[in-house]
């Protein structure tokens, strides 16, 4: 196997591993319940989702678009399991943040400069998540198994883009795989905490 065929074949699980990750958050919002989960950080995934899909038609990159463009609704749909109409400044604030950080920059500088905007955006994502799992010990509705998948998904994107030569996005990849894996080991550290008291 050549090492462009490896890569190939790690961006196209990571494609796959997006639509999992997300699917099992939205299932298990709405199924056990959405307590926990951050409304700011589904919303700029959604935000993001754009810039990358764009960003892929952009460079005619068929695995980058194709990994986000039709993961846009099934975002969407978790975003409204999360009553965003009860929180329109989160809505309009990440709104505002995305369009400057991904898509202004990438208008004044370039795609690779409205890549490393979207770096901060991709950190700044997650760390919503990373404060409510701080904040609120009843974390019931955060799937740790999406979050840990997310991080696989993440590692296989940085495989991808490294073989591509895509170094900002390799980049902004990374952040993302080690912001998923704080979120997964504080999710899975709160949950034992509520499993534990719930015995004593």
């Amino acid at each position: 196997m050549t090492w462009h065929l490896f890569a190939t074949s790690a961006g196209v699980l990571g494609l796959l591993s997006g639509y999992w990750m997300t699917w099992v958050q939205y299932h298990r919002a709405r199924t056990v319940g959405t307590e926990g989960i951050s409304l700011a950080t589904w919303l700029l995934f959604l935000w993001m989702g754009f810039f990358w899909a764009s960003y892929g038609l952009a460079i005619s990159n068929h695995l980058m678009w194709g990994g986000s463009l039709p993961l846009l609704p099934l975002q969407a749909a978790l975003v409204w399991q999360l009553a965003p109409r009860k929180q329109p400044t989160t809505v309009v604030s990440t709104f505002v943040a995305t369009a400057i950080l991904s898509f202004g920059t990438t208008a004044l500088w370039g795609w690779n400069a409205g890549v490393a905007g979207t770096t901060v955006a991709m950190f700044w994502n997650r760390l919503p998540q990373i404060v409510e799992l701080i904040r609120d010990p009843d974390v019931r509705g955060v799937s740790i198994s999406s979050w840990t998948i997310g991080a696989a998904c993440s590692l296989l994107w940085v495989t991808y883009y490294f073989g591509e030569r895509l170094w900002f996005a390799l980049v902004a990849t990374a952040v993302a795989t080690v912001s998923n894996l704080v979120i997964a080991g504080l999710a899975y550290w709160r949950q034992h905490q509520q499993k534990t008291t719930s015995l004593i």
